[in-house]
């Protein structure tokens, strides 16, 4: 997608966080920028920082050894990657990427960790963002044993939309099909169906939404219940 001007300034679990800290946010928190397709960890890694998007938008994708993948969660200023260092272990068990360009807040996990430990109301804000992604990732599973990739893409992209504000995604069908864990020629025949409903239009590595509502009306019924379950949770 292409980077987002002026799309938020702020983070929901950030900002539940910073109002509880008696000294405001930490010396070492650092706003940082990310390029569509950089890897921040993959499966293994030692997380040393979390990442609270303020702009952009990443995604989790969980792997098998030939290299396939799924995305199982996708974070925006709703949420943050690399948190559950906070709680638990700090190894990765995900890769994150970075869907769409733009900011974030980098804060290290030891600041986290003690956080947690000292705060009721930073409990509160990491559990419910924990929540959300453990709900996201049983969803995702659900969803790609049962639904048609057409509705599987358009999930895929109203959620970016509502996360990023934008219309324009850059999009190659290698790039997403690693995201829905299907074929590149399965993501071509999908995104062809759309551009063909009028939904879409698909130009020189450009996709735009077109049509949200029937954008809306071609997604499964994953795409409401993730939605409405991170709107509970997250209010």
């Amino acid at each position: 997608m292409q980077p987002a001007r002026e799309r938020t300034t702020s983070n929901a679990v950030l900002e539940a966080m910073k109002a509880d800290s008696p000294d405001g946010p930490h010396a070492n928190w650092k706003t940082v920028d990310l390029d569509r397709g950089e890897v921040l960890f993959t499966v293994g890694d030692r997380v040393r920082y979390a990442f609270f998007p303020i702009g952009c938008v990443l995604s989790s994708l969980a792997g098998l050894t030939d290299g396939s993948t799924l995305e199982v969660s996708m974070f925006g200023p709703e949420g943050a990657a690399g948190v559950l260092g906070a709680v638990g272990s700090c190894d990765a068990s995900t890769k994150v990427v970075v869907l769409v360009s733009g900011k974030a807040v980098r804060v290290p996990v030891r600041w986290l960790r003690a956080e947690f430990g000292r705060s009721e109301r930073v409990r509160s804000a990491l559990l419910r963002h924990i929540e959300n992604v453990y709900y996201q990732a049983q969803q995702s599973a659900l969803c790609a044993s049962r639904h048609s990739v057409e509705a599987r893409l358009a999930r895929w992209l109203l959620s970016i939309q509502d996360r990023a504000h934008c219309r324009n995604v850059r999009f190659t069908h290698e790039f997403v099909a690693g995201h829905l864990g299907v074929n590149r020629t399965s993501v071509t025949l999908a995104a062809a169906e759309l551009q063909r409903a009028g939904i879409i239009t698909y130009r020189r590595g450009v996709l735009s939404i077109i049509d949200r509502d029937a954008l809306e009306k071609t997604s499964c019924e994953c795409y409401g219940a993730i939605r409405d379950r991170m709107r509970r949770l997250l209010r």
